[in-house]
């Protein structure tokens, strides 16, 4: 089975769950704000420390994450990233930034 239909499931049956558990849950809203603000909590999650850090180690440490991170980027798109492989980062990155915002 593919990848994608896994993961459409598994939000699916996710969704399903929290509207029968959770009786008042909030219900979704698609929205240019609210697409912003999911892009935005999928980047504070990748960062340590979140968006906002005060300590100057905070910010030396998000730094080099993110320096890292974009070297790291560049050497696998350089190297490995044909059409399937693409996909496959590109599926997995979105997956990431969602379930860490539910």
């Amino acid at each position: 089975m593919k990848p994608i239909f896994i993961t459409t499931f598994i939000l699916i049956f996710h969704y399903t769950l929290r509207s029968y558990f959770v009786s008042d849950a909030p219900q979704p809203e698609i929205s240019f704000m609210s697409a912003y603000k999911f892009l935005r909590a999928g980047f504070a999650t990748g960062l340590p420390g979140g968006m906002v850090t005060h300590e100057i180690y905070e910010k030396l440490l998000q730094n080099f994450w993110l320096v890292g991170s974009f070297i790291t980027l560049l050497f696998f798109i350089k190297n490995n990233l044909n059409l399937k492989n693409k996909k496959f980062f590109i599926i997995n990155f979105f997956n990431y930034m969602f379930i860490n915002n539910i």
